[in-house]
């Protein structure tokens, strides 16, 4: 019975010592007001926080210069300038004298002199700093707040000038994301174009943002000038929603991961790719942008799940869609596809609306569905070599029009195809509503059992005012 107990002490003090941050916690990043060396961050949801008040936003910086803890969660300080405030903010120890340097929560206030934080340490005249927000993800001397991140935590990023290579390690769970997403003024404030938080990078260094870890969503942030590509996804499981990456040296976004999903995401006047997917695992553009970058739009190199749904691609100098290797299923439903050619305009070239090339065999399941191909310089869907019957790849209910060579080559012709001008608003300003041809023209119209007829637009926007189901008596 000795010897169980000894190790449930053991046990208990191991456990408590390697604790992790709170999942609950929220955290704030000013990348030019804020310091590396400050709390950074703040949990309303642990018991006891009553009246406190989150001081990473607002409130005094408090600097400590002679922290003690052994080898336990009670925390003194001699300078005696703990309140019951600061209960749910977090302090940052960053010291050779801390046993573990990086963040803390304080849980509990005894006095003016002494707090309980979140989990064990060692320290022995420590150094930090309380309150105020972190300036980086991966500036902190010893242990970032990248690398602290757990699932659940949030990370707000204020609009303020930022040039950084961030590296997001840590993962969240397949229950429990880690979310990162920027403000302008007030968080949840949703910005859009320049009221986004840009990680100006002025072409230094290489990737701009890597996420390596898995289970994140990122909202509202820009990334420009990436030394090689905008944003990198060597970890999986990962959702962009309003998230740009312009003019960086290489592609914009890289996605050697998997499943990964762009939502309303931009990617323009990048020096390679603008969207390149080399993994074999799911990846899924959804109401993007994707246009002028000097090579292809979108780019897919691989044996897996690539769709692209109501994106417009347009004025790439090479073909608007790339299938350059692999074997994929690859679904292109409700797109805009057009003008991607090599003379800087819609003039004749080489490029193709989608080209795929020699040698490919789809997997069962492509399909190519209410998508307009316009005004690029070759074809409007291109594959270079037939293999047997393309019985593998499906196309129908797609608009051809002003492409410079034909419509398509090698692929089979719908039998509810169009060949009509969908008369863009303003394509040269990149408004791309289409006049009256193609409206209620696509899939589905009439569904099965001709209970409901659909009545949806060729093409990436739709028009307003259409009634998109019926539903007869």
């Amino acid at each position: 019975m000795k010897h169980l107990t000894a190790v449930l002490v053991l046990w208990c003090l191991c456990s408590t010592a390697s604790a992790a941050i709170p999942a609950t916690a929220v955290w704030e990043v000013r990348p030019t007001t804020g310091s590396n060396l400050n709390g950074g961050g703040y949990d309303s949801a642990l018991t006891g926080v009553g009246s406190s008040v989150d001081c990473s936003q607002t409130g005094t910086i408090l600097s400590f210069t002679d922290l003690t803890a052994a080898a336990s969660s009670t925390l003194t300080d001699s300078s005696a300038q703990f309140t019951a405030a600061h209960v749910g903010n977090a302090i940052h120890l960053e010291s050779a004298s801390v046993g573990t340097p990086g963040y803390y929560f304080i849980t509990v206030f005894t006095d003016a002199s002494t707090v309980t934080i979140d989990r064990s340490t060692t320290i022995t005249t420590g150094v930090g700093k309380l309150c105020g927000p972190t300036k980086s993800f991966n500036g902190q001397t010893t242990t970032t707040l990248a690398a602290s991140l757990v699932g659940g935590n949030i990370v707000y990023v204020k609009n303020e000038a930022w040039n950084e290579a961030v590296t997001l390690s840590a993962s969240g769970t397949s229950s429990s994301s880690i979310l990162v997403e920027g403000y302008n003024t007030t968080r949840g404030d949703a910005p859009t174009g320049t009221s986004r938080p840009t990680n100006a990078r002025a072409l230094a260094g290489a990737v701009a943002m890597t996420i390596s870890g898995a289970f994140y969503q990122v909202n509202h942030l820009v990334v420009s000038a990436a030394g090689t590509n905008g944003w990198n996804f060597s970890g999986g499981n990962i959702v962009l929603w309003n998230v740009r990456a312009t003019a960086c040296g290489l592609a914009g976004f890289l996605s050697p991961g998997g499943n990964v999903t762009l939502l309303q995401c931009e990617a323009d006047l990048n020096g390679s790719i603008g969207v390149s997917v080399t993994t074999a695992v799911g990846t899924v553009l959804y109401g993007c942008y994707v246009h002028n970058n000097v090579t292809s739009g979108v780019n897919t190199s691989n044996n897996g799940y690539v769709g692209i749904y109501n994106s417009i691609v347009t004025g790439n100098t090479s073909h608007g869609i790339s299938v350059s290797a692999g074997a994929p299923v690859l679904h292109v439903i409700g797109n805009t596809i057009n003008c991607n050619s090599s003379t800087g305009s819609c003039g004749a070239s080489t490029v193709d609306g989608v080209n795929m090339a020699a040698g490919l065999v789809f997997n069962a399941g492509s399909i190519f569905l209410n998508n307009i191909f316009s005004n690029n310089g070759r074809y409007g869907v291109n594959k270079v070599t037939p293999v047997g019957v393309n019985t593998n790849l499906w196309l129908d209910y797609n608009n051809y029009f002003g492409n410079g060579t034909a419509a398509r080559n090698n692929v089979p012709v719908g039998p509810h195809d169009l060949a009509l001008d969908p008369s863009y608003a303003n394509a040269a300003a990149g408004n791309y509503a289409i006049g009256t041809s193609l409206r209620a023209k696509g899939y589905p119209g009439l569904f099965p059992a001709a209970l409901t007829t659909g009545f949806r637009d060729i093409g990436a926007v739709q028009s307003p005012g259409e009634v998109l189901f019926h539903v007869f008596p």
